[in-house]
């Protein structure tokens, strides 16, 4: 059943995985990006456009 982790168990693939980003998170006082997506400013909507069917 784990044929996608290279028939480990999930706990033996997940000792080799290295995460995404290999630097710590900016501070909060500094201008550097950071490295997780922040929630949406208050105001931004998240509707999707109605699309028609057919």
């Amino acid at each position: 059943p784990h044929s996608a982790l290279g028939y480990q168990t999930p706990a033996g693939f997940a000792l080799h995985l290295t995460t995404a980003i290999a630097r710590p998170a900016a501070r909060d006082e500094s201008s550097a990006r950071r490295a997780i997506a922040q929630p949406a400013p208050t105001g931004v909507n998240d509707h999707q456009a109605p699309v028609a069917a057919g």
